[in-house]
């Protein structure tokens, strides 16, 4: 069973760190979104049924246009946003139709990391590793076939 090096993750996250490559995805996307939709970090919590919206359309290609419309709809930012947990906001999302943990960890990174909006969400964020990501832990030493300790 594949096991988490977290000495050797400790490692590598400290080497992106000094390379100045944490938190650049969060810039790009603070960028793209001032200036496609121009919602800055200083306005997103004023616009949370914006930012729903997006991530639907950019996640959810497959729904009708009735369907997405009727989706975005349903949401309500303060719902979303009264919810006490991370995990209570989540099961709000995944409640609706056409929601599914993907689409819902992706709009929950949005509110607790990107935009700060419910920072403390952001530690309970379970955002899953796509598979390019597992094979670059994998040839780093962070992910190994085996746990070394186990008998």
């Amino acid at each position: 069973m594949p096991h988490l090096d977290t000495d050797q993750f400790e490692i590598v996250a400290q080497q992106l760190t000094d390379a100045g490559l944490v938190g650049r995805q969060v810039d790009r996307t603070q960028a793209e979104f001032e200036h496609v939709y121009d919602i800055s970090p200083d306005t997103a919590a004023g616009h949370v049924d914006d930012l729903f919206a997006i991530v639907i359309q950019q996640r959810a290609q497959q729904l009708s246009d009735e369907r997405y419309a009727n989706l975005v709809e349903s949401f309500e930012a303060a719902t979303l946003l009264s919810r006490a947990t991370q995990a209570d906001a989540f099961a709000y999302l995944t409640s609706m139709a056409d929601i599914g943990q993907k689409i819902a960890n992706e709009f929950l990174r949005y509110i607790g990391s990107v935009y700060e909006i419910r920072p403390e969400w952001e530690a309970e964020l379970e955002v899953p590793l796509d598979t390019h990501v597992v094979q670059a832990l994998v040839k780093l030493g962070c992910i190994r076939e085996a746990d070394p300790d186990a008998g």
